[in-house]
């Protein structure tokens, strides 16, 4: 019995060691095709935080496609636009440390897109990010409307 309880202790221990809690907050769970929409990644510790080393995504960000319940196999590409740089920042708040990063995307496509885990590396301690999740809609058709194809105009070039 002293064995398992010495054990159990240990594991633990060995959890709370870490300390560390990784977050992604998605500001919206839904838009439409085109509708920028805001990934916030997050890392709070009570302790502070030698260094963190994350590799932005630029100018595209790979998400996955899925269902709604994502009862489907997560293997299509889909290719999320970053409108703008990557910006991060850190601070401490109520005697914790804090780091956000933040990445303003788009999608040009309606389906479930799942943010994969994003990996970081606190103090030389590889870690991921969870994943999230975003269903990006197509807006829909005013039926009081006509609706009209592109017409491509073409110029003939020259030599």
């Amino acid at each position: 019995m002293r064995f398992w309880l010495i054990h159990i202790a240990f594991i633990a221990l060995a959890f709370q060691v870490n300390g560390q809690e990784l977050n992604l907050v998605i500001d919206k769970p839904e838009v439409q095709i085109g509708e920028p929409f805001v990934a916030t990644y997050s890392i709070v510790s009570k302790r502070p935080i030698d260094s963190i080393r994350y590799n932005p995504n630029h100018p595209i960000f790979f998400g996955k496609e899925t269902t709604k319940d994502q009862s489907s196999v997560v293997n299509e590409e889909y290719e999320l636009e970053i409108q703008g740089i990557f910006s991060d920042t850190s601070y401490q708040k109520d005697g914790e440390y804090i780091w956000k990063g933040k990445y303003k995307l788009v999608g040009w496509d309606s389906a479930y897109v799942v943010l994969p885990p994003e990996k970081v590396y606190i103090d030389d301690s590889l870690q991921y990010f969870p994943p999230g999740l975003i269903q990006i809609t197509s807006p829909q058709a005013d039926p009081s409307k006509d609706i009209y194809d592109i017409n491509e105009d073409f110029t003939t070039l020259l030599f």
